[in-house]
């Protein structure tokens, strides 16, 4: 397994706060970038109705994780709102269980 695919392993120990979803099956999670020096930049949408504190949370959360995972110095998370977060980005499995 290779860093990127670490990191995103680790991601999925965060969950959206109002779906109680992890944010890469929700398809939250846009890429993730690793600098020479060693940190790593998530950059990711929200839910259109997500409160501050939430996303707080989110970015909290993000930090934990992947500073668990060897080698990451640091986090940084940029939240984007284009291109926007729309359901066709979930996982199959997870479309299947929250739209039907």
């Amino acid at each position: 397994m290779n860093m990127i695919e670490k990191l995103y392993e680790e991601l999925k120990y965060v969950f959206e706060p109002e779906l109680a979803v992890n944010i890469v099956d929700l398809g939250l999670v846009n890429r993730i970038d690793i600098a020479d020096d060693h940190s790593v930049t998530v950059t990711m949408n929200v839910l259109k109705n997500t409160q501050k504190a939430d996303m707080d949370c989110l970015v909290k959360g993000i930090q934990y994780a992947l500073h668990s995972v060897d080698g990451v110095e640091a986090v940084h998370v940029n939240i984007v709102s284009n291109p926007p977060w729309t359901p066709e980005r979930m996982n199959g499995e997870m479309k299947k269980q929250l739209i039907g």
